[in-house]
């Protein structure tokens, strides 16, 4: 692979940004993405030493970059068997929905398509994470935001959905997903994330889950990515009173991927368990980046990673806990497995 330093790195990440900013239509979208970038350059790139992204070749992200699909994405036998398994699910493409299926407990919008003040109430949510955001990768997420769903379900109900997001990697697009499990729901999510084997340029991902009071969530989270290309994968987790969320991964790496979780336990009495499986080969790298704030009493937390490394691939995994002093009797383990 060609060799791309930080300002390299920095200079393609510009490009990619200013050639998406002209896309945006939408006023309200075009500031957000304007403020994220802003606030990554603010940061700038950490030079970790672990994760080689300086030895990765960053040139074709910008020149395949649009926001625009160029071709039909192949369908796959996964695809069918996954959605046909479930009463719920939607199946996204390059961040837009291409099918729905959902019943009245679940309500699914386009972020793009939303009300005025619809969008203005989702954009007021996002800069609430911007304004704490410390890690210039989700902001680049955020700066690069194309389009994506926005799925609320209703109180009190049980439910399982399923969704595919399928991204065509000769396209550089941040697929979006915002899901709100209302107050004493129970929903079960699959949720699969599949890129073109014939990856060559980049996919950013961003998944947004607030769990309202008492909400049960378990969310099975497939990536599926290929041997080449770069993906930036980024789970927020917002947990109110009393709420539950389970979350169980597997990731197949690409060429470069990192992956950042945060889980953020707002209130007392919540439960957050996160349990990733990697299986790398080749060349192939990845990196978890994984935080968890505990802001109040009788919370708990559990992460355990187990990964499986052949060839000369490699991993790393740069896990925090954060307890506030109000978080009172707070229980958390982390277990770290490598074969």
């Amino acid at each position: 692979m060609a060799v791309a330093g930080i300002m390299s790195a920095m200079d393609i990440f510009k490009s990619i940004y200013q050639k998406h900013w002209a896309t945006l239509s939408n006023g309200v979208l075009k500031q957000l993405s304007e403020e994220c970038w802003l606030r990554f350059i603010e940061l700038g790139m950490h030079d970790r030493n672990w994760e080689d992204r300086q030895y990765l070749d960053l040139k074709p992200m910008y020149e395949n970059f649009t926001n625009a699909p160029t071709k039909k994405i192949k369908k796959t036998g996964v695809s069918s068997a996954f959605n046909s398994a479930y009463k719920n699910n939607i199946l996204l493409e390059n961040g837009t929905i291409k099918h729905a299926r959902i019943s009245d407990d679940v309500n699914v919008s386009t972020i793009s398509q939303l009300s005025s003040g619809e969008l203005n109430d989702f954009v007021i949510k996002i800069k609430k994470l911007v304004v704490k955001e410390s890690n210039p990768f989700v902001l680049l997420n955020w700066a690069l935001f194309s389009d994506g769903v926005l799925i609320r379900i209703t109180e009190k109900s049980s439910i399982q959905l399923a969704i595919t997001s399928e991204c065509d990697s000769h396209i550089f697009v941040s697929p979006f997903v915002f899901i709100e499990c209302g107050k004493y729901s129970n929903t079960e999510i699959i949720y699969q994330e599949i890129r073109d084997q014939r990856a060559l340029a980049g996919v950013t991902s961003v998944l947004l889950l607030e769990a309202n009071e008492h909400a049960q969530v378990r969310i099975d989270n497939l990536l599926i990515d290929s041997g080449h290309g770069f993906h930036l994968s980024q789970a927020r987790y917002l947990l109110q009173q009393s709420a539950t969320v389970s979350v169980q991964a597997v990731f197949r790496g690409a060429e470069m991927s990192r992956l950042d979780i945060s889980a953020d336990l707002i209130a007392s009495g919540v439960t957050f368990n996160c349990r990733i499986l990697s299986i790398l080969k080749g060349f192939c790298q990845q990196h978890h980046f994984i935080r968890i704030h505990h802001r109040a009493s009788h919370g708990v937390s559990s992460q355990l990673f187990k990964n499986i490394l052949l060839d000369k691939s490699k991993i790393s995994v740069d896990g925090t806990v954060e307890v506030s002093r109000e978080a009172k009797q707070t229980k958390s383990e982390q277990l770290i497995n490598n074969l």
